[in-house]
């Protein structure tokens, strides 16, 4: 879960999350709510996380944070 000070900056997260997800052709599951995002990263046809999962996280984790 990645907290915000309000709806604006919440899109901004979730569009910045969107952006290097689908660059990297891997999707994040997101809830997206006033003051939070949520995301779960997990590889369906894996059936658990990967490698990529993890880079995302990376990725998710600069500019959630």
């Amino acid at each position: 879960d990645y907290p915000t000070d309000g709806w604006p900056t919440t899109l901004m997260l979730v569009n910045a999350i969107g952006f290097f997800a689908e660059a990297a052709d891997h999707h994040p599951d997101l809830a997206v709510s006033w003051g939070k995002v949520q995301v779960k990263l997990w590889t369906h046809s894996a059936g658990g996380v990967t490698l990529n999962d993890c880079i995302c996280a990376a990725k998710v984790e600069a500019v959630g944070r």
